[in-house]
C-alpha cells in the first residue's frame, strides 16, 4: 500500500534572519545553524519534515532576502 502525504509548514523566514542578527556578512554556517535552531523549535512531526533538502531551500531564500556577503578585498 502506497499513501503520499502532502504537507505544508510555514516557516518564519524573516523571523529566522531576525531573531539570529543575520545580515549579508553573515557566514553560511551561521545561517544553517539558525535554520537548525529553529527547526527543533517545531513541533516533533514537523521537526521530523525538516530535512536538507528542506534545510538547503530555507538556507536559499535567507541568503536571497539577505543578501550575499561580498569581500573589499
Amino acid at each position: 500500500m502506497e499513501l503520499e502525504v502532502v504537507s505544508y509548514i510555514y516557516i518564519d523566514v524573516d523571523g529566522i534572519i531576525e531573531e539570529n542578527f543575520l545580515s549579508a556578512k553573515s557566514s553560511d554556517k551561521a545561517i544553517k545553524e539558525a535554520i537548525h535552531s529553529y527547526a527543533c523549535g517545531l513541533d516533533d512531526c514537523d521537526y521530523y519534515a525538516i530535512g536538507e533538502k528542506e534545510v538547503n531551500k530555507i538556507f536559499a531564500e535567507i541568503r536571497k532576502r539577505i543578501g550575499e556577503q561580498t569581500s573589499l578585498f
